[in-house]
């Protein structure tokens, strides 16, 4: 599969260039409020479901492909709990077509002030067409 996961327009100037990134909000209860639109039925994206929630029904695995990550693992939890990735790799199945795709994630919690948090936010890029060129060469 060449196509990726996610497509969005790509940036002003890039031509017909496409960027693949998911943008992942969860508030200060760790409740799911912002993602981009038409993921839904790929990842089961619900605003509202807990992280704890959403886990159960889109599993994410480490980079391997085949160890699960628990929620504690989960990028965005971790970021709900106060850690900042930047560029960890992980495996996520789409639930429509159950296609592996291969993310670059970056997650980071978000405060209002110096320590009021008001939950956190997730980006990743599929890598999945990279990976496959480069296999192809």
């Amino acid at each position: 599969m060449d196509e990726a996961f996610f497509d969005v327009e790509g940036e002003e100037g890039k031509g017909s260039e496409q960027r693949r990134e998911l943008i992942l909000v969860c508030d200060a209860k760790g409740r799911i409020s912002h993602s981009n639109e038409g993921l839904d039925c790929h990842l089961g994206i619900l605003p509202g479901l807990t992280l704890a929630q959403w886990h159960r029904v889109c599993p994410w695995f480490a980079a391997d492909g085949m160890t699960p990550l628990t929620l504690q693992q989960f990028p965005l939890y971790r970021a709900w709990q106060g850690a900042v990735l930047e560029g960890e790799k992980v495996i996520v199945r789409d639930l429509y077509d159950h296609v592996a795709h291969t993310l670059l994630v970056s997650a980071r919690p978000v405060y209002h002030g110096q320590s009021v948090s008001q939950g956190a936010m997730m980006s990743a890029i599929d890598i999945s067409p990279l990976k496959q060129q480069a296999y192809r060469r």
